[in-house]
């Protein structure tokens, strides 16, 4: 479903809206076969990004692309799935796409503020000019229900996020330390470790000793 959704914004900057149904029953490059449901996903994602380059007569997005965060640590990287800078009023526009059922709140996400700092980066916004930038994060998630909707934004200026920045390179230069520690939290659904984790493994006790 990421995949259609890069192949529709791609049509979307080449003014083709409309089309893409054709992905329907063909094979992404990772094998998978996209169904009607992913597609329809994926075309609500695009349209959202469409409808904020038209509005801002900007049709460079930056989809897939990667980027990196050394103020928080040397090997921090990732791959925003889209982001958009309208440089003339300052505005950065970020995208999460989410396919999962999961409910995720897009207000202080800290999978999209780590992503924000790779942009600035990106850019080449400094301290300075992040005062007068404004950030407008976006999550787009079809098939969770959310009471705000499926496509949800908060809004900043980037300087705001600075202490955001602070705790995510204190984060990493802690996890990465002697001292390091095991927290356990909703960020261990999806961990591939959390059957050698101790802590993990102390709370699902916990659990079964109350139920």
């Amino acid at each position: 479903s990421h995949w259609v959704g890069e192949q529709l914004i791609g049509l979307h900057t080449q003014g083709l809206q409309g089309l893409g149904p054709e992905f329907v029953g063909k094979a992404a490059p990772n094998g998978v076969l996209v169904t009607a449901e992913m597609f329809e996903g994926a075309q609500m994602y695009a349209d959202d990004v469409a409808a904020v380059m038209r509005s801002t007569n900007v049709f460079t997005p930056q989809v897939e692309q990667l980027v990196f965060m050394p103020d928080i640590h040397p090997e921090n990287w990732g791959t925003p799935d889209c982001y958009l800078y309208d440089k003339a009023a300052g505005v950065i526009y970020l995208w999460d796409y989410k396919f999962g059922h999961s409910l995720i709140e897009v207000f202080e996400n800290w999978q999209a503020i780590d992503y924000v700092a790779g942009i600035l980066n990106a850019l080449g916004i400094d301290g300075n000019a992040d005062q007068h930038t404004r950030v407008v994060i976006r999550i787009a998630q079809p098939r969770a229900f959310h009471r705000d909707g499926p496509i949800r934004e908060w809004r900043v200026m980037a300087s705001d996020l600075r202490g955001y920045f602070n705790s995510l390179a204190n984060g990493a230069g802690i996890s990465l330390s002697a001292k390091a520690m095991c927290h356990t939290g909703a960020q261990c659904r999806n961990c591939q470790a959390r059957h050698a984790c101790p802590a993990a493994l102390e709370a699902g006790l916990g659990l079964l000793e109350v139920a």
